[in-house]
């Protein structure tokens, strides 16, 4: 998913953050990839495997601003970065949060399909949906080894930033 796809609102469900760095965030259903003549098994991708704990929205604005709103309406403003164009990063307060974007295999009934929110691209016979995420992780960046893990999905509210709920903060 290119950088441009990736801006506008998102809705974080995020779990708690009181695990070790070896928390699996998915159900282990492994996704089988075959790219460049080698296939092998993606074992951090697949269905969520965790309980929401709460949500959050975050816009990601061009070129890497991110502005988040908190359950009690406290907003933070952050950065965020997509990762070439398999995923983004978000950093709010201390926080990191990393998901790939989500993607199905061309054959799969939804080679045809076009997502209403964000856009789609075609890459070795996989279709990335460019408005959702694999589960993902959430850890602390001053120390990633402390029990402070957490697992979360995303889902893209809209398209674009003009349409943004979020408080304008650049002025």
């Amino acid at each position: 998913c290119p950088h441009s796809s990736l801006q506008g609102v998102w809705e974080l469900s995020l779990s708690k953050t009181d695990q070790s760095k070896s928390l699996s965030c998915s159900d282990g259903s492994a996704v089988h990839v075959c790219q460049y003549g080698s296939c092998f098994d993606y074992p951090i991708l697949g269905k969520p495997k965790f309980e929401e704990n709460r949500k959050i929205e975050v816009e990601l604005r061009n070129p890497n601003l991110a502005i988040a709103v908190f359950p009690d309406q406290t907003v933070q403003k952050g950065v965020w970065t997509s990762v070439y164009d398999e995923g983004f990063e978000i950093h709010l307060n201390g926080t990191a949060y990393f998901a790939f974007s989500l993607f199905h295999e061309e054959n799969q009934g939804n080679s045809n399909e076009q997502t209403a929110l964000g856009s789609t691209s075609v890459a070795s016979g996989f279709r990335s949906d460019c408005s959702k995420t694999w589960p993902g992780w959430i850890s602390r960046l001053s120390n990633p080894d402390e029990e402070s893990w957490g697992c979360f999905v995303a889902t893209k509210l809209d398209k674009a930033t003009g349409d943004s709920v979020l408080p304008n903060l650049l002025q």
